[in-house]
């Protein structure tokens, strides 16, 4: 499987050509409506194996068991029968990559030993808050 992480701008022109979970991660509800002006739809394609949305932001705010939990049921039924992974936040920093190494980390039986190293090599989130 391979993960590509990025920001809202490029996820919103991102055509999958195989099997792809969409990854979006929002600011909470609530948060400065500027921020939240990218929550515009993904292209349409029959390759979506699904589309989760998660909101919470880099500082912790609103991340918890409940979503972590979530994050783990949505990756085993969207995310298992597909080749992709596209995660995006706003800008493709922290957010999106700490999902993608939780998800590395959490679920490793589907990501091959390169693209693993690959993700866990993202840069470091300032805590692991993604642990279930």
């Amino acid at each position: 499987m391979h993960v590509t992480v990025c920001g809202a701008a490029a996820a919103e022109c991102y055509s999958p050509t195989s099997p792809t979970w969409g990854v979006r991660i929002f600011y909470p509800e609530g948060t400065d409506r500027a921020l939240r002006a990218y929550e515009t739809p993904l292209a349409r394609s029959a390759n979506w194996t699904g589309i989760s949305t998660y909101r919470f932001d880099e500082r912790g705010n609103g991340l918890d068991r409940d979503i972590t939990l979530q994050m783990l049921a949505d990756f085993d039924q969207y995310g298992s029968p597909a080749k992709e992974v596209l995660v995006h936040c706003m800008l493709g920093g922290k957010r999106s990559q700490a999902v993608a190494r939780f998800f590395a980390k959490a679920r490793p039986q589907f990501f091959d030993d390169a693209e693993r190293a690959a993700i866990v090599n993202l840069m470091d989130y300032s805590r692991d808050c993604c642990v279930a």
